[in-house]
């Protein structure tokens, strides 16, 4: 018993990491998308990868949560104390989150750059709570009101970087041959100058 008792914070951690880097890179690749069709195209097979190590990081959370919660029960702990305990109550509301924010961006409930700051946003929020120290109390709803702050900041910096990394508009043609052909009138008079 006391094997799985130490295996399951392991492969929680592991779990945890996984999704983080996995999510980094799903952002990697939607800017990616973003900047160039073609460069999305090439890189869809490591999109599809990426989305399954996400996918198993999920299972694999979602697991490690009701072992813990059974461990917990295990050892006397009634629900209402697992409830009052913020901490866990708001791991689990980000774990909601992650596993509800993709459906409703597949059914198109949700708008992709919202969605993708609240997936990257509940990744790493995941990844910074399972790394604070357990001896130090912390109330849910300062936790969720940072989240929530943290969501609207990622938000943010991802329309910032979308905004960098679009192709910018086109000039047309006839623009670019105007301005080309000015030009070298321009450096033609110059050269029949005297000097």
């Amino acid at each position: 018993m006391f094997f799985f008792y130490a295996l399951v914070p392991v492969i929680s951690s592991m779990a945890v990491s996984l999704g983080v880097g996995s999510s980094t890179f799903a952002l990697v690749f939607y800017f990616m998308a973003t900047h160039s069709p073609t460069l999305h195209e090439t890189g869809r097979p490591y999109q599809k990868v990426v989305y399954i190590v996400l996918r198993v990081a999920m299972v694999l959370i979602l697991l490690m949560e009701i072992l813990k919660i059974g461990f917990y029960m295990y050892n006397g702990v009634s629900v209402k104390e697992l409830l009052a305990a913020d901490v866990l109550a708001f791991m689990w509301t980000v774990v909601a989150v992650l596993f509800v924010n993709p459906v409703l961006m597949t059914f198109h409930y949700m708008p992709k750059k919202i969605g993708s700051a609240i997936q990257a946003t509940s990744w790493y929020t995941l990844g910074v709570v399972s790394a604070l120290p357990g001896d130090i109390l912390y109330s849910y709803l300062p936790l969720v009101l940072t989240y929530a702050g943290c969501v609207v900041a990622m938000a943010v910096v991802i329309e910032l970087i979308t905004q960098k990394v679009a192709p910018k508009e086109s000039i047309p043609v006839a623009d670019t041959l105007e301005a080309v052909v000015v030009t070298v009138e321009s450096n033609s008079a110059r050269i029949d100058e005297p000097v």
